[in-house]
């Protein structure tokens, strides 16, 4: 357990609405959305993504819901124990040994995570982060976004199919609730 006070003389992120520029090499930036709404759920998404971020209802309970489970459709993204163990091997690259370290410190256990795919190939395509802006990602330097994004879009999850609606939906999507690697 960390002493009281030890995560406030840290860098605070995420109060309000905000875009971040984050460089990636010399010259490079990939711009991220920071949205906070009036109930202080952070919501962390690439700049120029079509995800649209709101229709996901929040899932509060730890179980994996689609969109579709909430419009009344089948479900459209199997994900498989191979892919429950590849997306944990993904997040715990992108952190490093202090964001992790802090975040035990500070208690922080779990964050939401949206990913919409390409129906026929299923390959992630967009992504989004959801907290609320009194946890401890509020800590945690918007790099480590663009760091999990990069894990997690980099190439296909094994373990994860697709299967889009008769209507030839135009993507399909999951959230869940990760929890940070051991």
């Amino acid at each position: 357990m960390t002493a009281p006070g030890m995560a406030t003389a840290q860098a605070v992120y995420y109060q309000t609405t905000t875009t971040y520029n984050i460089q990636v090499s010399p010259g490079v930036y990939v711009t991220f959305n920071c949205d906070v709404d009036d109930s202080g759920l952070v919501t962390i998404y690439p700049s120029g993504s079509q995800f649209i971020h709101e229709r996901w209802p929040s899932n509060l309970d730890g179980t994996p819901t689609d969109i579709d489970f909430f419009l009344g459709n089948k479900k459209s993204v199997i994900m498989t124990e191979q892919a429950h163990l590849a997306i944990q091997s993904r997040v715990g690259m992108a952190f490093n040994f202090l964001e992790h370290n802090d975040l035990v410190a500070i208690g922080e256990h779990r964050l939401s995570i949206s990913l919409r795919f390409n129906p026929v190939t299923a390959v992630p395509v967009e992504i989004a982060f959801r907290f609320g802006k009194e946890k401890g990602w509020r800590y945690i330097h918007p790099e480590f976004f663009l760091r999990l994004a990069m894990q997690l879009l980099a190439t296909p999850i094994p373990g994860i199919t697709v299967h889009p609606d008769a209507q030839g939906q135009n993507f399909v999507g999951i959230r869940w609730l990760q929890g940070i690697p051991e």
